[in-house]
């Protein structure tokens, strides 16, 4: 709040809260902040899962983890090629869509998951975060003049580096609440485990909404 104050009473203001009054700045910015809450919800809770639940050592953890950069690194750079000749805003409601359909299908993994199936479901999040970062990225750094593109970037970043605090931050809390409300003991990590990857599901599809709000208003 007094950042906000202060910035918008500054002569020379580090960031030019105005810049929001730009719809599609204001919607690609959010949706980036969302879906980083919601990704980083996999990286606080998914560890504990594999390694206390499923017996995984840190090495195997470690070859699990690497479906979603190898597949994102793939998806990336065909994702920024279409969002060049298609609607980037369908292309990043489509990403961030499956992004979280996968979040949620994490959500019901078991005792009795396969590595084949955990890497699966992660390469999924990899596809969507593949598909919806380069499309949402150029929204961003398109929708301000050129001589602002270092605003742009620096925004971006900050939603990113928010999205991460807050993302483990409320995982976290609905994780050690659901935990304690399923009795506090070893049974309840999977049931608390699902229900915080359903909130984050939620999160992402909000992330997903609004992508696809701001495509109606772009087209209209």
């Amino acid at each position: 709040i007094i950042f906000v104050r202060i910035e918008t009473t500054a002569k020379q203001p580090v960031l030019d809260l105005g810049h929001f009054k730009n719809r599609q700045f204001a919607a690609a910015n959010i949706s980036a902040l969302i879906s980083f809450m919601a990704m980083f919800s996999i990286i606080l809770l998914m560890p504990f899962y594999l390694q206390d639940e499923l017996g995984y050592s840190t090495e195997k953890m470690g070859f699990v983890f690497m479906a979603v950069p190898l597949v994102m690194s793939v998806v990336s750079p065909l994702s920024g090629w279409l969002s060049d000749r298609t609607n980037s805003y369908v292309l990043s409601s489509l990403g961030i869509g499956i992004a979280a359909v996968s979040i949620l299908s994490m959500g019901y993994l078991t005792l009795d998951s396969s590595f084949t199936d955990v890497a699966l479901r992660l390469s999924f999040l990899g596809l969507g975060m593949g598909l919806f970062q380069p499309p949402n990225n150029s929204i961003i750094m398109g929708s301000l003049p050129k001589e602002q593109l270092g605003i742009a970037a620096g925004v971006m970043g900050t939603m990113r580096n928010m999205g991460m605090v807050i993302g483990i931050a409320v995982s976290g809390a609905v994780f050690s609440n659901r935990f304690v409300f399923y009795g506090n003991n070893e049974s309840s990590f999977l049931p608390a485990f699902r229900d915080t990857y359903i909130v984050s599901a939620i999160i992402c599809g909000i992330a997903m909404l609004v992508s696809l709000v701001r495509s109606k208003s772009k087209t209209g």
